[in-house]
């Protein structure tokens, strides 16, 4: 097995394993272990891995992990947790909320509660 393969069977582990994957592009498990097996997989198959279970392609092809945005495993992703992005000062209100006493903390959500604005959704 190549570095390549080797690589693409740690992607495909980190976002779920063969099961999840192969559910999720519609391909049987056996192709997905011939992919990593035989390097049999197309540049256009990684495409779609990239865009429906987020294998990061730098990481296959380069061994460079992506910078861009950080990954979450299947699990936090079924847990609800997301990635975003954060600037200075919401990074300072998250570090004020996450340090503070209970009683801080409810403060903060009913004040955050109080000025909040819907957003609009728009067709």
């Amino acid at each position: 097995m190549s570095t390549l393969e080797k690589r693409l069977a740690e992607e495909i582990e980190r976002v779920g394993g063969i099961t999840h994957v192969a559910a999720r592009i519609g391909v049987d498990r056996n192709t997905i272990r011939n992919w990593i097996n035989r390097g049999t997989v197309t540049s256009k198959r990684l495409q779609e891995l990239a865009e429906e279970v987020q294998i990061d392609l730098q990481y296959i092809v380069l061994g460079l992990r992506s910078p861009e945005k950080p990954v979450l495993t299947v699990q936090q992703e079924q847990a609800g947790y997301s990635v975003e992005m954060l600037n200075k000062e919401e990074l300072a209100l998250l570090d004020n909320y996450r340090n503070a006493p209970e009683i801080g903390k409810k403060a903060i959500q009913g004040a955050s509660n109080a000025v909040a604005q819907p957003k609009v959704k728009t067709n």
